[in-house]
C-alpha cells in the first residue's frame, strides 16, 4: 500500500521526528482509509505480508508485487508515474478554480468531474468523486495495481469503503463481476456523499452514483 506523505506545512507537531512523541503515521495522507484498507486486506489474507509505505520510501522491489496506490497526484509521484503507465481513460488534473483536488476528467469529455459544494460560500463538501481501478501492474503484468483515489481525502475513503464496508461490498463485488465479467482492468468513477460530516459507503448499484465506468464494451 503506498500513501502520499504530507508536505511539512501540512503535518501535525508530532510528525516531526525530532520530537519525543513522535509518530509516522501522522505524516501520511489519507490515513483514515490507510488503516481502513491495511486492516481488511490482513484479516482477508491472514497469512500474507501487508505493508504500507510513504511514496518517498518506495524502493523498486515494493512495486513489483500487488500495489495499491492511495490518493492523488498532488504530492504522490508515484501514483502519477505509474496511472501514467497504465493508460487509463480517466486522468487526474489540475484545475485553478479549485485549490482544495484535483478533478478527474475521461478520455473524450470536455468537462472534469466536480464535487458538489454547499451552505454558506460554499464551504461544506456533500459529494465528493472517488475512483476504484484496477490493471496489471504495470512495473510486473503478472501482478496487480488497484487505484483508490478521490478529489479529496472524502473520495479517497469512499473508494476505499465500497471495497471493505460489510453491508455493501459483496453487492459491489457483484456488480464489478456482472458488470466486467472477466476483463483484467476496469476502472469506476463513484460519487461519495459526505452526510453530517461522514463519509457514505458509494453502492455501484446505485445508478445516480457510478459516474463513469470503463471498459464500457463490457456491459452486460
Amino acid at each position: 500500500l503506498v500513501c502520499a506523505q504530507l508536505p511539512e506545512d501540512e503535518t501535525a507537531p508530532l510528525a516531526n521526528p525530532k520530537t519525543p512523541n513522535y509518530s509516522e503515521l501522522l505524516s501520511f495522507a489519507d490515513l483514515d482509509a490507510l488503516v481502513e484498507l491495511h486492516g481488511h486486506i490482513r484479516a482477508e489474507n491472514p497469512e500474507m505480508d501487508v505493508f504500507y509505505k510513504a511514496a518517498p520510501n518506495v524502493v523498486p522491489d515494493d512495486l513489483s508485487g500487488h500495489v495499491i496506490l492511495l490518493g492523488g497526484i498532488a504530492w504522490n509521484e508515484i501514483t502519477k508515474r505509474l496511472s501514467d503507465m497504465t493508460r487509463l481513460p480517466v486522468k487526474q488534473v489540475r484545475d485553478p478554480s479549485m485549490m482544495s483536488g484535483d478533478p478527474f476528467i475521461a478520455d473524450g469529455q470536455k468537462e472534469p468531474f466536480m464535487p458538489v459544494w454547499s451552505g454558506p460560500d460554499d464551504a461544506d463538501l456533500i459529494e465528493d468523486v472517488g475512483l476504484i481501478a484496477r490493471v496489471p501492474n504495470p512495473v510486473n503484468s503478472s501482478r496487480t495495481l488497484t487505484i483508490c483515489n478521490g478529489i479529496h481525502g472524502r473520495g479517497v475513503l469512499g473508494a476505499v469503503r465500497s471495497l471493505t464496508d460489510k453491508r455493501l461490498r459483496d453487492s459491489n463485488e457483484q456488480y464489478i463481476s456482472t458488470t466486467f465479467g472477466n476483463s483484467d482492468s476496469f476502472l469506476i468513477l463513484v460519487t461519495v456523499t459526505v452526510i453530517e460530516g461522514q463519509t457514505m459507503t458509494p453502492d455501484f448499484n446505485n445508478p445516480d452514483q457510478v459516474l463513469y465506468r470503463w471498459p464500457k464494451e463490457a456491459d452486460r
